[in-house]
């Protein structure tokens, strides 16, 4: 319940927040028991998004020094995710990865949809990582059960605008599934065939580019995606992205929904002052500044409202 209710508030706020939502390839998901391969360039805003836009509810795996807090933790979980911990995180956290992947078996038998992070940490880049061997270790064992042998990973790539708040638009291009019969089952390590198949995918599926975020190249790709938009849409957008260069001509242009409406301006602002103070040095400043969007809106909206009605009564 709590999910369907946050995830309809969530989509209308990205309503606000993205200027344009691009999906390719959503036909290649199924109903049957699935793990998402995604890249991680904004933190908390990749499974967001991905929980509101694609049809059916997503299992998150998340950095585990999330869920410290146990008010945080609550949300999280009510939200479908679940804590992975790294070593850096203490040694006795690690046995909660175990119960974490028990789950996804269990989650994989009822047919669901696990995301994973195959990047492991997120960074604020156009640059595809090394993988991490999360996948294949969930699939291996999913592999070898006759509940779960049919269990799909579908590489699914996020393409970022920019990261610098709203009015961005986003890629979200959604690959081909691998199953059991794609490759061999090997009895050492899954790992390195099984990632280089998804790295594959995935480099296909994004938009890489070195040269970013160099602050003039990066506006002339801002510009140029934006003029994109006006003639293509789907995969010829993305086709017409790749041929990005920093010597194409492009027009200065911007967008933003909350910029349009002046009841909203003020309150967009000071949210993204907070969050610019919050976050300095880190990856979070989106998500910060979405979430309180979301949360402090109604509590603006209702201080505008009695503004309003105090200056009526006095007038």
């Amino acid at each position: 319940m709590i999910y369907r209710v946050t995830r309809l508030i969530f989509a209308v706020f990205f309503k606000l927040y993205y200027k344009r939502i691009t999906i390719i390839g959503q036909q290649n998901l199924t109903n049957k028991s699935t793990i998402l391969a995604v890249n991680h360039p904004n933190s908390l805003m990749d499974a967001l998004i991905l929980g509101v836009v694609l049809k059916q509810p997503i299992y998150s795996l998340a950095r585990g020094d999330a869920f410290k807090k146990k008010w945080a933790a609550k949300i999280l979980n009510a939200y479908n995710m679940l804590p992975i911990y790294r070593q850096s995180e203490g040694v006795a956290n690690l046995q909660h990865n175990a119960n974490s992947f028990e789950l996804c078996q269990q989650l994989l038998k009822q047919n669901k949809t696990i995301l994973i992070f195959v990047e492991g940490l997120c960074e604020n880049n156009w640059q595809l990582r090394p993988l991490k061997k999360g996948v294949a270790r969930l699939v291996q064992q999913a592999w070898q059960t006759d509940k779960t042998a049919h269990t799909q990973i579908i590489p699914v790539a996020l393409t970022y605008q920019h990261f610098n708040g709203a009015g961005k638009s986003l890629i979200i291009n959604i690959g081909n599934g691998i199953t059991k019969t794609s490759l061999a089952m090997q009895q050492t390590s899954l790992a390195i065939p099984l990632n280089q198949i998804i790295q594959n995918q995935l480099q296909q599926l994004m938009l890489q580019y070195s040269f970013l975020p160099n602050t003039e190249t990066h506006k002339n790709f801002i510009n140029y995606w934006f003029d994109a938009e006006k003639k293509y849409a789907g995969i010829e957008l993305f086709n017409a992205l790749k041929k990005f260069n920093n010597q194409t001509a492009t027009t200065k242009s911007s967008y933003n929904k909350f910029a349009f409406t002046i009841i909203l301006w003020p309150n967009y602002l000071i949210c993204k002052y907070i969050s610019k103070r919050l976050t300095t040095g880190t990856v979070f400043f989106d998500s910060v500044l979405f979430m309180l969007l979301v949360f402090c809106l109604p509590v603006y909206l209702l201080m505008v409202w009695l503004f309003v009605e105090t200056l009526i009564w006095i007038l």
